[in-house]
Parts: structure tokens; C-alpha cells; sequence
């Protein structure tokens, strides 16, 4: 049990969840460092001085980010769920290839793409054998995943997000050498990856 009750807040990226839409165009994205400043003027309008900045995967580093921003006194603890950080083939990849193939996806008449969302193992629960837990409780959290990537996929914030990724990975270094003047790191990496 937890000694001290603690307020918790979740933001999603714009366009992910339940945020709304990124109001720029096609080719722009909110830098993770803006989006870090807007989840910052939330925290101080809700007076939540001190906080703990918690992300997972591409999460991690808008979490970094506002860590960063916040600064000493702020934040002491910053808590990274499997971070990610790009290598440079892989930043290439993500600009040149990757970006460009989920701007504006079609829509298969066989109703496909809704299938492929479901069985894809990135951010959803599976078991160790790589396929879908049956537990209610996973099914859920599946469905809310196909049921949000559908949202991000119509509203292009899925692309906004990888730029913005791919934006930040080259701060990443920096930020972390920074935000460790102030703050412990917990990192915390899953015991099973599903390799495919």
C-alpha cells in the first residue's frame, strides 16, 4: 500500500486517446519539447508543483522532455518504461520510409487493416507465445488499442508522433545527462520481447 496518496494526471499526445487534434498541417508535427511546455502549463494550472514524469516506449521521451523543462526542485524522480532511441539507419528509415508509408493509409474493402491493428504485438497484451491474451481485461485493452491506432490513422497524428520522435532522439543524450543532475531514473525493460 502507498503511504502518501498521490495526484495523478495523464496527457496524450495530440490526436492519441482522447487529446485533440494537432491544428497544423499536413507535414508539421508539436515538437515533444512544445508538448512537454503544454503538459507543464497543465500542471501548473492544476498547482501540481512536484511530480514524478512517467512514459513508455515513444512516451518516454515527451516524459523526459517535461522532466527536463520542469527542472530541479520540481522533479526528483523520472520513471522509463522500455525507452526508445534511434540509431541513424533507423532515423532514415523513419523519414524516408516508414513516415511516408502511414500518411494517409487505405482503407482495405475486406475490412483487413482492422485486423492487422488487432494482431499487431507493439503496446498490447500478449503472451510469451506472441499471440492475444484471452483474458477480458486484455481483450479490452486491445480493443482500445485498435480502437485508438483508428483514431491516430484517420487524424494523422500516428505520423505526427514519429516525427516527433525523430526530432527529439538526437536530444535524447543530453536530456537525460541533464535531467540526472536532479532527478534518479528508473528504467524499467520488459523480461520477454516479442522479436517479429
Amino acid at each position: 500500500t502507498m503511504s502518501t496518496l498521490r495526484p495523478f494526471l495523464a496527457v496524450d499526445y495530440y490526436g492519441m486517446g482522447f487529446s485533440e487534434e494537432c491544428q497544423c498541417e499536413e507535414s508539421e508535427f508539436v515538437r515533444f519539447t512544445d508538448y512537454a511546455a503544454s503538459v507543464n502549463d497543465i500542471l501548473l494550472k492544476h498547482q501540481i508543483q512536484k511530480f514524478v514524469p512517467v512514459g513508455g516506449l515513444k512516451g518516454t521521451n515527451p516524459a523526459l522532455a517535461l522532466a527536463n523543462l520542469a527542472g530541479p526542485g520540481r522533479v526528483d524522480h523520472v520513471v522509463q518504461i522500455a525507452p526508445l532511441m534511434l540509431p541513424p539507419s533507423a532515423i532514415d528509415y523513419m523519414l524516408n520510409k516508414f513516415i511516408p508509408s502511414i500518411m494517409n493509409p487505405p482503407i482495405k474493402s475486406d475490412g483487413s487493416h482492422l485486423l492487422d491493428v488487432w494482431k499487431d504485438a507493439s503496446a498490447a497484451p500478449f503472451g510469451p507465445d506472441g499471440k492475444p491474451d484471452s483474458g477480458t481485461v486484455d481483450l479490452l485493452a486491445n480493443e482500445e488499442k485498435t480502437i485508438d491506432f483508428l483514431i491516430c490513422r484517420n487524424n494523422g497524428a500516428r505520423a505526427k508522433n514519429q516525427q516527433a520522435w525523430v526530432d527529439f532522439n538526437g536530444k535524447i543524450p543530453e536530456a537525460v545527462k541533464s535531467v540526472s543532475r536532479h532527478a534518479q531514473f528508473l528504467f524499467i525493460y520488459a523480461t520477454y520481447v516479442d522479436a517479429d
